[in-house]
């Protein structure tokens, strides 16, 4: 049994005409003869092709793998997968894995920063509350000699010049 007369076989059983498959599936009603008679070389390629296959089996009642595994068996040319035919021909770019900063660097680069913070901060409070310098006490009690207030006047004292005359 060929994948032709698997798909005209479901087709039937679902009691769709292939221009009613045709209306459903968007596929012109002329490449649905000729699929279904085996002939394959008018879909556009291997792609293209199983595209065809997946959506005609949603509306046949067939489940699309297995569509595509008869049309691999017969049909086939490249056992690619989709993804790769697609970069092949530009439909899409291939992924590249981007690397992103990890998990552990992050936490090791978070710790470092807080313990140089939590040092800076115990460094500037000690030097900030560093104990005062004891002041010496003035006493308020007279003293035997007062001291000279700011605003008497001192008597000048002489200068060396004016005694060696």
């Amino acid at each position: 049994m060929t994948l032709g007369s698997i798909i005209r076989s479901a087709r039937e059983s679902a009691g769709l005409s292939i221009d009613d498959l045709a209306s459903v599936t968007s596929i012109r009603p002329t490449l649905l003869r000729q699929m279904e008679s085996n002939n394959f070389e008018n879909c556009g390629g291997d792609t293209y092709a199983k595209g065809h296959l997946r959506n005609i089996a949603r509306k046949i009642g067939v489940a699309p793998q297995d569509l595509i595994d008869f049309f691999d068996e017969e049909h086939s040319t490249q056992s690619r997968t989709i993804h790769d035919l697609l970069v092949e021909n530009y439909v899409t770019r291939q992924q590249i894995e981007k690397k992103g900063i990890s998990r552990k660097g992050l936490i090791i680069a978070s710790l470092s920063l807080l313990t140089i913070a939590a040092a800076a901060q115990v460094i500037i409070t000690n030097t900030n509350s560093a104990p005062p310098t004891p002041k010496a006490k003035v006493s308020k009690s007279p003293s035997a000699t007062p001291l000279p207030s700011p605003s008497s006047k001192a008597t000048p004292l002489p200068s060396p010049s004016s005694t060696a005359a």
